[in-house]
This record gives C-alpha cells, structure tokens and sequence, in this order.
C-alpha cells in the first residue's frame, strides 16, 4: 500500500539526493522516460523508500488506469514460491505486464541465485513489453553486485543512483522542516543537540530523540503544574 505522507512535495532535498529527487520525478512524469530501469541504493534512512511512494502517487495521478504495482522483494519472492506448483505463471503474468513496477529492499536477494534469475528474466520481460521498472536497495554485496550488473548490462537506458548520508548540519535542516511541516514547534538546539548523540546518517534516530526529549519535557511540565496545583490546594 502507498504511503499517503510520501509524495515529491513532502522530500526535502539536500545535495545528497536533489539528482535522485529530480530523476525519479522524471521517471514519474514520463511513460517512456530517459532511464529505464532506475536503481537507488544508499544506507537506510536516505529516502530511498519515500522516492518509490511518491513516484507510484504521481503514476497515478497522472495515469489512474494504468497498472502500478508497489512491492517489496520480500513479498514478491513470497509471490513466487507460492506460484512454483504453477510453473510461475501467475507469478510471470502479474509483473511482466505492468507499466510500472517498483521493488523495494532488493538486497533481500542476496544468495539467492535460482530467485535472481527469476527475477532478472521477469525484469527484462517487463522493459520488452514497454513496462517500467524502479529498484532500491540498503546493501550492496558481491553477490547482489553481480545480479544488479546483469540487470543494467541487459538493458540500455539504465541507471544506478547512490544516495549518499546527509551530513548532520542537512539532518538538522531536515528535522525543523519536517517537524515543521506537521504543525511542530521545536527549538533548534534541540534538534541540533539529537543530531550530535546520533551517527550523522541516521535522522530516523535523530526525530526519535527529538520526540523522546519533547515528550519527557511535557512530562516534566505537567508533573511541575500537577505540584504546584497541589500546594495550591492544600494551602
């Protein structure tokens, strides 16, 4: 299911990921787009994710008949071992013949070469019949490295994008506008202050801290109202 909160105009870009921002509206927007298949792949916490959301909200906008499908690799590989008994003809049907596919969390693949293939054979079935294809992935392995290279080799137009970790200054702009944009008021040296504890990749850590200081400081707030109310009473 897509996520309704991830759309183009709710990512926020910084110089890590403006180049994958802007290519994957234009994949969006285009039904014969300039690079076919795209790859993301970068650490977690990135983007990656809220990329394939939106880019699967615009498709639809634009085009509310056409067949999107927005899965995980996980769920895709579930797809397949249930349809072996089949000779994957259900499986090969749904996913060489819609006009957008978007994968998720590729790297689940690794070790997995009988599944790689599969996959890479339905992939180029997809382009052959005019479909679109957008991968990401959190890892790169060798092996994983070898199944992406024959999936880019096979097919022309395509193109690998690495987003790389937002320094901490960017994870602090990040946070205000995010907080921001979801009616927050939150001081800056509170948000500069989580982004020191965290590693400078990770804003998933870095908002939960934000949230668990403001959470303890109302905390603190009502307790110090609930004694001063009590004084008050008793006197």
């Amino acid at each position: 299911m897509v996520n309704p909160d991830y759309v183009f105009d709710k990512f926020i870009s910084t110089t890590s990921n403006k180049f994958a921002r802007t290519t994957c509206l234009d994949f969006a927007r285009s039904i014969q787009p300039p690079h076919n298949p795209i790859f993301l792949h970068g650490p977690t916490s990135v983007g990656k994710t809220h990329l394939l959301h939106a880019i699967a909200r615009l498709d639809s906008s634009l085009r509310p008949y056409g067949r999107v499908l927005l899965v995980t690799a996980e769920e895709m590989m579930n797809e397949l071992n249930r349809d072996v008994a089949t000779h994957l003809t259900r499986f090969r049907e749904k996913y060489t013949n819609a006009d957008l596919l978007l994968v998720d969390d590729i790297h689940i693949l690794v070790g997995r070469k009988h599944t790689q293939q599969v996959f890479l054979d339905t992939f180029r079935k997809l382009i052959d019949n005019g479909g679109r294809l957008a991968m990401t992935s959190s890892k790169q392995t060798a092996d994983l490295s070898v199944f992406i290279d024959a999936i880019m080799r096979s097919m022309k137009c395509s193109l690998m994008i690495h987003i790389k970790p937002p320094s901490r200054h960017e994870i602090a702009l990040l946070l205000a506008r995010r907080f921001s944009a979801d009616g927050l008021q939150v001081q800056r040296e509170l948000i500069k202050l989580a982004t020191t504890c965290c590693t400078a990749s990770d804003i998933r850590r870095s908002e939960g801290l934000v949230k668990q200081m403001m959470f303890a400081a109302s905390l603190g707030m009502r307790s110090s109202t609930g004694n001063e109310g009590s004084r008050n009473f008793s006197d």
